[in-house]
């Protein structure tokens, strides 16, 4: 595409100084307040910030195009190279020949026959946590609960070990590095993270402390024989099929970081969502709570009961609408593109809030309530695809979503059929806008046996 400036309509956004200023202002103080007020110019929308130029869409086709149609015009955004000091060149981050070669490598891991395997362990997890419940204190903050469960969850199932005693270190670890990446991701001006101020200290002390974890979970694996059936393992085990050659210690630290913030902060966040709108929407929960005691009685559910727990899965789904644990996806034009009417340029970030897509009402009725029978077969259908896309799109749709839905669903299911959690009176709930959408002050609950 030969363009020129002279020939370049530019999408509506804010203008001049104040109102540009105004909008980073609104910007570092709340992320989600600020995508809010930006897609007001419209379904593209064009905001600069120091030397960046971003668009933020949300039609649904513009955002297939991205995803899908033209993906191999789009790199990870410039901004996620912040996002690499946490989680490295994993798959995450990785991009061109090393990202298809090491998502080939995962891609036998998370096979639906390979998940199969795993719904027993994820049902002997959370029946520890359930057993844990009742004699616990009470009220509890139910994120820290769903944190410790996944991160077990994803050492059993992903890594072949028991890594619980590694739960508290690794939260607080991945929660200062999140915490720390988003904030660079925001900033116009900021230092080398060689230069000692508190936020960058803060911030390499937290990676420091997930790489010493990490490469000790590696040592005590490779004291086994290889040949296990764990993703870990399998990662060890590979050898190129040109060269031989297996992942060094450093590819294999960055793709068990990936998998850990992707494997357990994801579906822990989603839940804490579930029981808290379940909390706030009775009817909901004695649904979902009849449905499970419909289908499983008193016994434990299968992998063959996560397709009967329709309803279930449509409260996840609907908890996914309100409050996407990726909350928004970027990337960055290699090279021209078009749509909308508009030409993007080279080197541009796109965003795409899946936030404010999800909440958009040309696509949801009654966009801001709770409504899980939304995603029924029949109501479903002429919703265009990617008015809804928690996991992302094209070829880098999010690797473990099969295994993440059959998480939920098991672990909700059993969750509610015990127990009902009532949020504490006053609590104050507030969502932080971070990597993934997070309920800031943690979600305290009251417990009762049902």
């Amino acid at each position: 595409m030969n363009l020129n400036n002279e020939s370049l309509r530019l999408p509506p956004g804010p203008k001049g100084f104040f109102e540009t200023y105004n909008h980073i202002k609104l910007l570092k103080k709340d992320l989600l307040e600020f995508y809010h007020k930006i897609t007001d110019y419209g379904e593209i929308a064009r905001f600069r910030f120091g030397n960046r130029v971003a668009y933020i869409i949300t039609n649904p086709e513009h955002i297939r195009h991205v995803l899908v149609e033209n993906n191999q015009n789009y790199t990870k955004s410039v901004l996620y190279k912040e996002v690499k000091h946490v989680v490295g060149n994993g798959l995450l981050t990785s991009e061109g020949d090393f990202w298809r070669r090491q998502r080939k490598l995962a891609q036998p891991s998370f096979h639906k026959q390979k998940i199969i395997g795993f719904a027993e362990m994820m049902v002997s997890e959370n029946d520890k946590m359930l057993q844990e419940w009742e004699s616990g204190k009470n009220p509890f903050d139910v994120s820290q609960e769903m944190m410790k469960l996944t991160f077990s969850v994803v050492g059993k199932t992903l890594f072949g070990s028991d890594i619980s005693s590694f739960s508290d270190r690794v939260g607080e670890s991945l929660y200062a590095g999140i915490e720390g990446a988003a904030n660079r991701m925001k900033s116009i001006i900021k230092f080398p993270l060689s230069v000692p101020t508190p936020a960058n200290i803060r911030f390499n002390r937290a990676i420091s402390e997930m790489d010493k974890i990490v490469y000790s979970i590696i040592a005590e694996k490779k004291k086994n024989p290889p040949g296990g059936a764990d993703l870990l393992s399998m990662l060890i085990d590979a050898r190129d099929e040109e060269t031989g050659e297996g992942m060094n210690e450093l590819q294999l630290k960055d793709e068990i970081v990936t998998f850990m913030l992707a494997g357990h902060e994801t579906t822990s966040t989603t839940l804490t969502w579930a029981f808290y709108l379940l909390s706030k929407y009775p009817e909901v929960a004695k649904k979902i709570r009849s449905e499970v005691i419909d289908v499983l009685g008193d016994r434990n559910p299968s992998l063959e009961d996560v397709s009967k727990l329709k309803y279930t899965t449509m409260v996840i789904e609907e908890t996914m609408r309100l409050y996407p644990a990726i909350w928004v996806i970027q990337r960055n034009s290699i090279g021209w593109d078009e749509f909308g009417g508009y030409k993007i340029p080279p080197g541009t970030i796109v965003s795409m809030p899946q936030y404010i897509v999800h909440r958009d009402p040309l696509y949801w009725e009654n966009p801001e309530g709770f409504d899980p029978e939304r995603f029924s077969e029949e109501r479903s259908k002429n919703r265009p695809k990617y008015s809804y896309f928690p996991f992302g799109g094209g070829p880098r749709t999010c690797i473990g979503n099969i295994f993440a839905m059959m998480e939920a669903t098991i672990i909700l299911s059993m969750a509610v059929r015990k127990f009902r959690l009532d949020l504490v009176p006053g609590f104050k709930v507030e969502k932080q806008a971070l990597l993934t959408l997070r309920p800031k002050f943690g979600m305290m609950m009251h417990r009762v046996d049902q």
